[in-house]
């Protein structure tokens, strides 16, 4: 699996556990709101009951009584309104939570908190707690249930004559968020998650798109790989990609445009010296015989040159209209290695050939005949007279080394990775050498799927090594 693939996953996760997390602690908040609301309710119906049974059945000053002892008790304080809005004790009372506790009891009646009684005397009294929660040493709140003492203060020990505390300006403890907060945030959260996600992921797209603009408007230096340096993924691979196919188009069309160049080279030679022979032949006809030959021989030349660059052309082409046949190498190498020992034999030339195994290979014959012999008439071109040339076959694991040695001049180290380039010439060759031969043998050995070396012997001369798969 991929990174991206990680990469996904972790997001997928966190995203999950982000929500888990919130959805958690608002359940968590809301279930605790609620059961404290209901503790607390319970808690002051415990001393409502009592205060609101007294009021009913002994009256008045039982009730006045009643209210005096609970000032000096632990919990909530007990307030007893009259109809003028007055406390039995005549403690002072904020006209705000006045207002809303009877707006409260309008609306819901009689409650755990709020309690409406009559006096045997016929007298009304509106009950109702306020349940202290610490916020400060001299203050409290009183977070009821709704909204009756979410915003009221009192001192803990209020008395009547103490003047009215100030009221707070916000209730200091956070209720449960509601479903609407909730679906907000998590939409916020989701687009802002997946804002990033999306950034995260369009950038290097938008980068491979931009750059591909550029490549096809023919700017093939653009490259991508310092612009995704901080990425390890596949998206960095693909750039390093995209980096790589574009200097593989650019090395091809600068070959293209060499080797055209090399060929116009190429071929103004022999037609200069073509031209050249026919002003002879025009200014002196004596000489038309040898004028004659000199043509021949030039467009030999020309023809030999065309003959070779339509083989490269075949080589590289990437179909190719033969098809691999089964090669008995034995017979294929000692076929090749007779036909070179008459050219060799025109400059003494022993070619040592260690008999080859019997091995049956798939090939493209002719491409193959092609590269070797290139090779070895390579080899015999630059051995010098009574030389001598080795040639060796040897089967290793699951590959095939063919190897040929020369006693030539060798070749200058700088050049060893240009020999097999079109057109390529040492310092050292002949003039009538077209630079192709080893070319082509490359290109044919590459189209098998095999590779071709070449470096300097400790002695004297060169070592053409060829590997193919079996």
């Amino acid at each position: 699996m991929g990174r991206l693939f990680w990469k996904f996953l972790f997001a997928f996760w966190a995203a999950l556990i982000i929500i888990a997390i919130v959805v958690g602690s608002s359940v968590w908040l809301r279930n605790s709101s609620l059961n404290n609301n209901q503790h607390l309710d319970h808690h002051a119906e415990i001393f409502i009951s009592p205060a609101a049974q007294v009021a009913e059945h002994r009256g008045i000053e039982a009730l006045r009584q009643f209210l005096q002892d609970l000032e000096h008790a632990p919990g909530p304080m007990v307030y007893a309104i009259n109809d003028t809005n007055h406390d039995l004790l005549e403690r002072p009372i904020d006209s705000a939570l006045l207002k809303r506790v009877r707006k409260r009891y309008e609306i819901r009646g009689n409650q755990a908190t709020i309690r409406s009684v009559t006096t045997p005397d016929k007298q009304h009294f509106l009950l109702f707690a306020v349940l202290p929660q610490r916020v400060a040493p001299s203050y409290v709140s009183h977070p009821q249930s709704e909204e009756i003492a979410h915003h009221t203060m009192v001192p803990l020990h209020s008395r009547p004559g103490n003047r009215i505390p100030p009221r707070p300006r916000a209730f200091s403890a956070i209720g449960p968020p509601s479903l609407f907060a909730l679906a907000l945030l998590g939409l916020t959260a989701s687009l802002i998650f997946s804002g990033l996600l999306a950034w995260y992921f369009t950038k290097p797209i938008r980068n491979l798109r931009n750059a591909f603009s550029a490549v096809a408007e023919g700017k093939l230096e653009t490259r991508i790989s310092d612009e995704m340096s901080g990425r390890k993924d596949e998206l960095a691979e693909l750039g390093s990609n995209f980096d790589d196919m574009v200097s593989n188009i650019a090395t091809l069309i600068s070959s293209k445009q060499q080797l055209l160049h090399d060929v116009s080279h190429e071929l103004r030679s022999p037609l200069a010296r073509m031209q050249a022979a026919i002003g002879i032949a025009q200014q002196q006809p004596e000489k038309s015989v040898e004028t004659m030959l000199r043509l021949e021989q030039e467009i030999q030349r020309i023809s030999n040159l065309i003959g070779e660059l339509l083989l490269l052309s075949q080589v590289e082409t990437t179909e190719n209209s033969q098809q691999k046949q089964s090669l008995d190498l034995a017979e294929f190498m000692e076929e090749l290695v007779d036909d070179a020992c008459y050219e060799a034999n025109e400059k003494n030339i022993i070619i040592d050939f260690d008999l080859c195994p019997q091995i049956t290979i798939l090939a493209y014959e002719e491409l193959l005949r092609r590269a070797i012999e290139n090779i070895i008439r390579n080899a015999i071109k630059f051995s010098p007279h009574n030389g001598h040339i080795q040639i060796n076959v040897s089967h290793l694991e699951r590959q095939l080394v063919i190897s040929i040695k020369d006693q030539g001049p060798g070749v200058e180290e700088q050049y060893l990775n240009r020999i097999f380039t079109p057109f390529f010439r040492c310092n050292n060759k002949s003039n009538d050498s077209s630079g192709l031969g080893l070319a082509i043998a490359s290109r044919a050995i590459q189209k098998h799927g095999g590779a071709i070396t070449a470096h300097n012997r400790k002695e004297v001369g060169l070592e053409v090594e060829v590997t193919l798969p079996l």
